[in-house]
């Protein structure tokens, strides 16, 4: 799969469970394995909002309200994770 591809595949937006949460810092891979073809599984780096897919550079965000706006934030898949909410996969 070459990197026009894996673009094609982003944004994706996931819902992170109590069950994901439970993996700790190893939330955003099982994330992405959860909708990336396994082919390219082995070609995931991922930190803990920023990471690469065979060289395709992606990043996590979540939408929040801001007075009244809808703003996107970065979401650091850690620990700090207590509740369920969405995860959007951008490209960075």
């Amino acid at each position: 799969m070459e990197a026009k591809d894996i673009k094609k595949l982003f944004p994706k937006e996931c819902f992170l469970t109590e069950e994901i949460i439970s993996k700790g810092s190893f939330m955003g891979d099982f994330l992405l394995k959860s909708f990336l073809p396994e082919e390219l599984w082995g070609h995931i780096f991922w930190g803990l909002s920023i990471g690469t897919i065979k060289g395709v550079d992606i990043k996590t965000e979540e939408i929040i309200t801001y007075k009244g706006e809808k703003k996107k934030i970065a979401l650091y898949l850690d620990s700090n994770i207590k509740e369920p909410r969405n995860v959007i996969f951008e490209l960075r």
